[in-house]
Formats: structure tokens, C-alpha cells, sequence
């Protein structure tokens, strides 16, 4: 999937309710007309009144599936690229009155709850970076100690055997 291509087409909710509002207002037109009689000033006027309504209410609809979709697109879009960079400082912007607020709020806690998460592992692990330093650093120290404390003794023994007097 393209993470940036724009909603070009509406879900088939959308399009259901679009299509059934211009159903309606049709069915509305076509009883209103049959019922005023034979064809008239009056209802060709309402024709067109109940035409350009029904056309009104499907372009509100179209806006606001738009809005929506937006929204869910952004979303949508930032997950992938927080997916895809690992990047847990990305934040969803809310957008919308729908689903898609809530939705963005909830991804938004989730990731301050990972981020955080990850914040506190790192602490862990440069805690146990320090304290495999202070170790290594111990062993070296210890090393160190033991190489003296060899070389002492080895002075001692020499030093000893040159001053023992050979017995007659």
C-alpha cells in the first residue's frame, strides 16, 4: 500500500447511505409530483426543490466521508511510518469528529506507553553497561594485584638464595 495516496473513493458505507438519501428524496419527488396531479408549475418547481436537496445532502455526505477518511488515511500513514522507522516519538494528530479522535488518541497513549517503556530499558541497559564496566575494571585491578604480588615473591626467593651463605 502507497502511505501517501488520498482517498479517492468513498467504503461502501458511505456509499450506501449517499445512494439511499438520493433514493429517498427521488421517492419523495416521484409521490410528491403523482400527487399534485397533472404536470404543473408547482410541480416542477418541487421537482427541482427535492432534486437540488437530495443533491445538497449527498454533497454534505461526500464531505463528510472525506473528513473521516482523512483522518483514518493520516492515521493510517503514521502508524506505517512509525512501523517502518521505529520512531515511537511520532504522534497521530487527532482529525475529525468520529471514530477516527478517539482512535487517534488511543494510538497516541500507546505509544507514549512503548516510548516510556523504551526509555526505562535503555536506563536499564546503561545501568548494566556501568556495572560491566566497574567489573571488567575489578578484574583488571585484581590481575594487576596478583602479577605484583608474584613479582614480590619471586624478589623475595631470589633475594633470600643470595644471601644464604653456601655451608662447609
Amino acid at each position: 500500500m502507497d502511505p501517501v495516496r488520498e482517498p479517492s473513493t468513498f467504503g461502501p458505507g458511505a456509499r450506501l447511505v449517499a445512494a439511499g438519501a438520493v433514493a429517498l428524496a427521488m421517492a419523495f419527488v416521484t409521490g410528491a409530483v403523482t400527487a399534485a396531479g397533472p404536470p404543473g408549475a408547482l410541480s416542477w418547481l418541487l421537482l427541482i426543490g427535492t432534486s437540488m436537496l437530495s443533491v445538497l445532502t449527498l454533497v454534505a455526505i461526500q464531505r463528510w466521508a472525506r473528513r473521516e477518511a482523512r483522518g483514518v488515511q493520516d492515521l493510517r500513514c503514521t502508524t506505517e511510518e512509525i512501523a517502518r522507522t521505529g520512531d515511537l516519538s511520532l504522534r497521530a494528530e487527532p482529525f475529525g469528529e468520529g471514530s477516527s479522535r478517539p482512535l487517534s488518541a488511543a494510538v497516541n497513549l500507546m505509544l507514549e506507553a512503548l516510548e516510556q517503556r523504551e526509555q526505562r530499558s535503555q536506563l536499564d541497559l546503561d545501568q548494566l553497561h556501568v556495572r560491566l564496566e566497574q567489573i571488567e575494571h575489578s578484574r583488571r585491578d585484581d590481575r594487576e594485584l596478583r602479577e605484583r604480588l608474584a613479582r614480590a615473591e619471586r624478589m623475595e626467593s631470589v633475594s633470600y638464595t643470595h644471601l644464604t651463605l653456601p655451608t662447609m
